[in-house]
């Protein structure tokens, strides 16, 4: 069931949004989204897509923009709540992830600048910025950084390794938390979460699959408990195996589109010894903290994307119940 957002709420501008794993968090910490900017030049047919079923989600909390940041900066905010209570910008990580080896584009820079100009523009009462790592040595930061503290904010930067906060994936990711009146950020630590304690109750009737090759050897290797959870893509060798008391693998885009933008729907299976179990999407949704009522689209690509770009909403949640309430 959804969730029922008080008139008198805060109110949240969300940039970057993708299909709304912020928004998720959002509601679940009494915050209304009531702005959401979402548009990838890069990939436009995905955007849309995405932007579908961030509509289809939360059309009833608040307004979806189908445009980049930088154009809505640059055509002076439009639809800007007068007030903004939080603010949260997600932008794009490619270029500063390990694989790229941190080449920073002007693009990323122009989308740093958009930010700061929101900053200086709207001053949010809070502020948050997540991205990979990487992000934290860029210019790209550097910019938000001294726009926070020209304006008067004060502002921590943290790494969040995610398993360590309710989530059941291996990610870690670099957080910029900013609030107009001083604070304290930290965030207390939870035990980490085996894949099997959170999706254990799922695994009943999932379809079957066969083991590919690679999956065969990298069983007959295997000394640890089952069931365990195995890739069937996303590996350059043999897939890692993950025990039942260890986290998930992360979470990516990758995983679900292939070379040819092709919808991958056998991505990770659980063997039991016996059978092979092909994870599916309410499986990936829990371990991701997706709420039950938020609805996926059915296409995987598309699906998988969401959930491989999306902060999970459980971190969010914790953030601003940490620095709000």
């Amino acid at each position: 069931m959804k969730l029922t957002i008080p008139s008198k709420a805060p109110i949240a501008v969300v940039g970057f949004a993708g299909g709304g794993g912020v928004e998720c968090g959002l509601l679940a910490a009494g915050i209304r989204p009531a702005l959401s900017i979402e548009f990838n030049p890069q990939d436009p047919k995905l955007s849309s897509a995405i932007a579908d079923c961030h509509e289809a989600n939360f059309s009833e909390y608040g307004k979806l923009l189908r445009m980049t940041v930088e154009d809505w900066t640059s055509q002076d905010f439009p639809d800007c709540p007068d007030r903004v209570d939080v603010a949260h910008f997600s932008p794009m990580c490619s270029n500063f992830s390990v694989a790229s080896h941190g080449k920073e584009s002007e693009e990323d820079i122009e989308a740093a600048k958009a930010i700061a100009a929101f900053i200086e523009a709207k001053q949010p009462s809070y502020f948050s910025l997540e991205n990979v790592v990487g992000y934290k040595k860029s210019q790209s930061s550097s910019y938000i950084i001294a726009k926070l503290e020209a304006c008067g904010y004060s502002f921590v930067e943290t790494v969040l390794d995610f398993a360590d906060y309710g989530v059941c994936q291996s990610r870690s990711r670099y957080f910029i938390i900013a609030s107009k009146q001083s604070f304290e950020f930290d965030l207390p630590k939870q035990p980490r979460q085996g894949w099997l304690e959170v999706i254990g109750d799922l695994l009943e009737g999932l379809p079957l699959n066969e083991l590919t090759k690679n999956q065969q050897a990298a069983i007959a290797k295997y000394q640890g408990d089952l069931p365990c959870l195995l890739p069937r893509v996303g590996y350059s060798k043999l897939p890692r195996i993950r025990p039942p008391d260890r986290v998930a693998p992360t979470i990516t885009k990758s995983l679900f589109v292939d070379d040819k933008g092709c919808s991958r729907n056998k991505v990770w299976n659980i063997w039991d010894g016996n059978k092979l179990s092909q994870v599916d999407i309410e499986c990936f949704r829990r371990l991701a903290t997706f709420p039950d009522w938020y609805q996926f689209p059915k296409k995987m690509a598309v699906a998988g994307s969401i959930l491989g770009y999306a902060v999970p909403p459980t971190i969010i949640e914790q953030i601003y119940r940490r620095i709000m309430f």
